[in-house]
C-alpha cells in the first residue's frame, strides 16, 4: 500500500459505508488513524476504538494541520449536492491536506498522475498516462485505461470501465458497472447511470 504523509496522524471524515472501506484499508497500513470526525457525532461500532470528534474540534485547531492529515470518508451517491466535494473544499480552505490512498491490491501505472486526496481502491486499475484528479474515488474493481483524464471530485463506482482516451469532467458520478467507450468526453457534473454504456 502506497500512502502519502506517513508521519502525520490521520483523521477520517464521515462514518458511513465508504468510511468503513477506507478505515479497513488504512488499518492494514503503518499509518496512525486516531479519530473519526462525524457531524452527527454518531460512531458506528465498526470504528471502535477510534476517538469520535465533531467538526468544531478541527476548526478550532485542537488538531493542527501541520500534525494531522484528513482522509475523506464520504462516498458520492449523487452529483447535486456533492457532499464529498463540499467537505474537501471546506477543510482545504482551512489549510488541511488530504490523504491520497493507493490500495496495495490495485494497479497504477508509474506514468499516471494521482493527485491529492484521490483514492484508488482494491482491485482498481489505472493504466499509463492517465490523470486522476483531486478528491476523486476510483472504487473497487473500476478500470481506467490509458490516456484518460478523470477530473476533480469524481466517483468512478465499483466495476465501471473507462476506456482509453476518455475525459471525465469534474464532479461527475460514473455508475457501477457502466462503460465509457474510447475517446468519449463526459461534461462536468454528469451522472452516468449504473450499467449504462456511453459513446460520443
Amino acid at each position: 500500500m502506497r500512502l502519502d504523509n506517513k508521519r502525520k496522524k490521520v483523521i477520517i471524515i464521515g462514518s458511513g459505508g465508504h468510511a468503513k472501506v477506507v478505515y479497513d484499508t488504512l488499518s492494514k497500513s503503518t499509518l496512525n488513524v486516531i479519530a473519526i470526525m462525524d457531524i452527527k457525532k454518531k460512531l458506528n461500532e465498526f470504528f471502535y476504538p477510534l476517538k469520535l470528534i465533531g467538526e468544531n474540534d478541527l476548526l478550532i485547531k485542537n488538531y493542527p494541520e501541520e500534525k494531522f492529515i484528513l482522509c475523506n470518508g464520504l462516498g458520492m451517491i449523487s452529483v447535486k449536492p456533492n457532499k464529498r466535494k463540499q467537505v474537501y473544499d471546506k477543510f482545504k480552505k482551512k489549510g488541511f491536506s488530504f490523504l491520497t490512498i493507493i490500495h496495495k491490491f490495485s494497479f497504477v501505472s508509474k506514468s499516471s498522475l494521482i493527485l491529492e486526496g484521490a483514492q484508488i481502491m482494491a482491485g482498481a486499475i489505472v493504466q499509463n498516462s492517465s490523470v486522476i484528479g483531486r478528491n476523486t474515488i476510483i472504487n473497487t474493481n473500476a478500470s481506467i485505461d490509458h490516456d484518460c483524464d478523470i477530473n476533480d471530485n469524481c466517483h468512478i463506482a465499483p466495476g465501471a470501465t473507462v476506456c482509453g482516451g476518455v475525459k471525465i469532467g469534474k464532479n461527475s458520478l460514473i455508475g457501477a458497472g457502466s462503460t465509457i467507450l474510447p475517446g468519449s468526453i463526459i461534461p462536468d457534473n454528469s451522472l452516468v447511470k449504473a450499467g449504462e454504456c456511453i459513446k460520443n
